[in-house]
């Protein structure tokens, strides 16, 4: 049953018909490569309009198709109220087709799916999953982009909370920019910080104070921004007002109102730079808990965090966090994942399964970029080795290096 929007709460047609075009772009990219869940690999397809927002009801639809096993499902979600979007998570589980995953209350999202054109199920979900081309930086930071963008004007139509929504946009556009990545002028970046600044949002403050100080030396106008975003609850801006005004005080009152950037600086600047895990490990888990609107932010937070776990031999911690799924959506790509996995089982001796977990990922569904990195990770441990404990030792073997720095090498390029 289709739900009713108002005149006044209606998103005018021309920008659904202008997200929904760019987002159909973005999956076809991804169009017969293989996508996991984590359990399940499936070669997705997509029809010519496999996403799209009515303007009628301003609820979405989305198709996919998922073949795996000789089986082909036809997945339809429709009635997707994206007014109620709580939140997005990037998947980190391999393949080549990414998922960016859009999470409801419970009991609004319904599927249904067709296997020769006869329905055969219909699934109960919390999340709508968005598809996008893996070996492309650009349509993960586009295809982020826009559903966050898409989201915000549809909830601020409702006047609904929307602000959240902006500034994800906004980080992923900046970072994109920052990066010269083609898809965003600096026109587009200005306009939503400036969109956020005018409804204080404090992390916009933050990042326009930053700005003044760190690029335009404007230290007068950066100190009001930064007061501001401190008034309001970011208290990371005594860090930046600190050096502004050479009051050392400050950065550690941001530590003591539990700055996220403030508690992030100390674990990593005082404790582990002094090999002092234990209290780095303390401070890195009130940040973590505490969290950080800006991707990159939190994701280096967290890689930090693992590193301290096993520099200090809590590897049982980090075995668990793998075991999590959730560290599979966290913001974490296959190369972060890779890489925790690397250093685990090096760290705690166990060689000949770290080369064992290297050739099963250079043998899986993984872009060519993961396996560069993987395969960089084996010639390193083929030229030096590896002590390992209990006879768990990689000996050096020319040989097999050079075998995987060729491999590495023949990779196709992007």
């Amino acid at each position: 049953m289709c739900s009713f929007i108002s005149i006044a709460q209606t998103v005018p047609f021309e920008i659904l018909e202008k997200f929904s075009k760019e987002i159909n772009i973005l999956q076809k990219n991804a169009n017969g490569k293989i996508y996991t869940d984590g359990k399940t690999y499936y070669e997705v397809t997509f029809p010519e309009t496999s996403f799209d927002v009515s303007f009628h009801n301003q609820l979405a639809t989305k198709v996919v198709y998922k073949k795996w096993e000789g089986k082909e499902i036809m997945a339809i979600t429709d009635n997707i109220d994206l007014s109620k979007a709580q939140d997005i998570k990037v998947t980190a589980f391999g393949g080549l087709a990414g998922a960016m995953r859009i999470y409801f209350p419970n009991n609004t999202i319904k599927t249904q799916l067709y296997e020769n054109g006869k329905l055969i199920n219909t699934i109960n979900e919390t999340y709508v999953e968005i598809f996008y081309d893996k070996s492309s930086d650009n349509d993960k930071l586009i295809c982020i982009a826009k559903i966050n963008e898409l989201i915000s004007i549809i909830k601020e139509t409702q006047n609904k909370p929307f602000d959240s929504w902006l500034l994800q946009s906004y980080y992923y556009n900046m970072f994109a920019y920052n990066s010269k990545y083609k898809m965003i002028d600096k026109y587009k970046v200005e306009g939503q910080l400036d969109k956020l600044i005018a409804i204080n949002n404090k992390y916009a403050l933050e990042s326009k104070g930053f700005d003044l100080y760190y690029n335009d030396k404007d230290y007068e106008n950066a100190k009001k921004y930064l007061q501001k975003a401190v008034d309001l609850g970011n208290y990371d801006g005594y860090i930046w007002l600190g050096n502004i005004v050479s009051n050392k005080e400050l950065p550690q009152k941001a530590v003591d109102l539990n700055g996220f950037q403030a508690l992030d600086n100390i674990a990593q600047y005082k404790y582990a730079w002094k090999l002092n895990y234990t209290q780095a490990i303390y401070y890195a888990e009130k940040a973590i808990k505490i969290g950080h609107p800006f991707f990159r932010k939190t994701n280096s937070a967290l890689l930090r965090l693992f590193s301290y776990y096993i520099k200090n031999s809590d590897f049982e911690k980090v075995k668990e966090l793998l075991m999590d799924e959730k560290t599979y959506s966290s913001g974490l790509s296959e190369i972060d994942i890779m890489n925790i996995n690397y250093d685990l089982l090096t760290e705690s001796g166990n060689c000949n399964e770290a080369v064992a977990f290297l050739n099963q990922m250079a043998n899986g569904v993984y872009t060519n970029e993961v396996k560069y990195q993987v395969y960089e990770k084996l010639e390193y441990l083929y030229n030096y080795g590896c002590k390992g404990t209990n006879g768990n030792k990689v000996k050096t073997n020319k040989k097999l290096a050079n075998e995987t720095a060729n491999k590495k090498y023949s990779l196709p390029k992007k």
